[in-house]
């Protein structure tokens, strides 16, 4: 429990920050398919920017009407409109979103076979969509999970209005890592939204000591040099040491910009 702390502090400090530095791929995918009905802008250019009214809250009438800016992607380009076409959707991880996601891969691919129209939402607090002004802990308490799968669920039904989905059109989620995992989610809690999930490399089974992703982490860092593996253990080490006295809490607080690290116990 104590590592599976100081990772988690680690690893959503280095996300946030590095959320928004993920390179851009090359759009080679050939055009074809039949043109989209829809009226939307050229197809030559890559996919636009486009912006959804989400709840802060899903779980709390206080902060029920409290709303903010999430990003999304939409690719119509294969999309053969009509009461059968499939919509297909991405969710969003643990990174910033980008227009050319929307352009290739395999869901592209299945996109043009079976017509569907594609959309990619990014998760909240990461890339441009950002619920909250600042990443205080007051504020990340809406980053979790539960928040996110209910981003999916409130983002679905609101394309269906907007763009007059039919309720025959049958949505799939699709999701790699950790979005996989929401993906999978997604269908068991949505399923009256959600017609199927595919999900990539997923972890689906939610543990608090979650042991195996280090493992897979300290693999990573030895492909590039023990003393790599051994400098993470020190610092590990270091924090954990640190963590057990006020000094050290305080030191960490200012660090890493925490604010609450004063609250844990000795027993972490």
């Amino acid at each position: 429990m104590k590592s599976a702390a100081v990772f988690l502090l680690i690893f959503v400090l280095i996300n946030i920050v590095y959320s928004n530095e993920l390179s851009q791929y090359q759009d080679d995918h050939p055009s074809s398919g039949e043109p989209s009905k829809l009226n939307l802008a050229n197809k030559t250019l890559e996919p636009e920017e486009n912006w959804f009214e989400q709840k802060l809250d899903h779980f709390n009438t206080i902060n029920e009407y409290i709303i903010w800016k999430q990003r999304y992607f939409m690719n119509d380009k294969f999309y053969r409109h009509n009461s059968d076409a499939p919509i297909f959707l991405t969710i969003g991880g643990e990174l910033a979103i980008s227009s050319r996601w929307v352009t290739m891969g395999a869901w592209i691919e299945f996109a043009e076979h079976f017509g569907a129209l594609c959309f990619h939402l990014e998760h909240r607090f990461y890339g441009k969509s950002q619920p909250r002004s600042d990443l205080s802990y007051e504020n990340l308490k809406y980053l979790s999970s539960k928040q996110a799968l209910a981003d999916v669920a409130n983002f679905i039904e609101s394309m269906n209005q907007k763009y007059s989905l039919s309720c025959k059109q049958k949505w799939i989620v699709f999701g790699g890592s950790y979005p996989g995992a929401l993906a999978a989610w997604a269908r068991e809690k949505y399923s009256h939204l959600i017609h199927g999930a595919i999900s990539s490399s997923a972890p689906i089974l939610a543990k608090v000591d979650f042991v195996e992703y280090f493992q897979v982490v300290k693999a990573s860092l030895a492909t590039h040099s023990a003393q790599c593996v051994e400098a993470f253990g020190r610092a590990f080490a270091v924090i954990e040491t640190l963590l057990r006295h006020e000094i050290g809490r305080r030191d960490l607080n200012e660090k890493f910009k925490c604010e609450h690290l004063s609250l844990v116990g000795e027993d972490i």
